[in-house]
């Protein structure tokens, strides 16, 4: 069985509300992010890319009765990592495949999202599918 993830990003919006509520706690020092908070109110000039999923990131197992597509959001962090915390399951996912995502994702390591060149947390929807 070969599994397929294509991978889906929350709305842009949402990422510069990320950036601006994380300038926020950062008052008393301005730093980077805080200054790419700023910086939004002219997007022109301000370059955000999202959550890349590098290759080599090992696969979970999944039962043989699954649904042939479903999706799984989870909060990526600066650091490129999973918060297993903020991983959402479909509702329909048997016990033993749900067990095996929340296993391996938070072992999975991605590149995180930036506002210019500040990492910024996003929520990642990834789509599983069997061919």
């Amino acid at each position: 069985m070969r599994i397929t993830i294509v991978l889906g990003f929350t709305a842009l919006a949402t990422l510069a509300q990320t950036a601006r509520a994380q300038g926020a706690a950062a008052k008393t020092s301005p730093g980077c992010v805080e200054r790419a908070a700023e910086a939004m109110s002219n997007p022109r000039t301000t370059p955000i890319e999202s959550v890349k999923l590098p290759p080599g990131n090992p696969m979970p197992q999944l039962a043989a009765g699954e649904p042939a597509k479903f999706q799984v959001s989870v909060l990526v962090d600066t650091t490129g990592r999973a918060d297993s915390t903020t991983i959402q399951l479909p509702a329909g996912l048997d016990d033993y495949s749900a067990s095996s995502i929340r296993k391996v994702l938070p072992a999975w390591r991605f590149i995180p999202a930036t506002v210019g060149v500040c990492p910024v947390r996003q929520v990642l929807k990834l789509t599983f599918s069997r061919k």
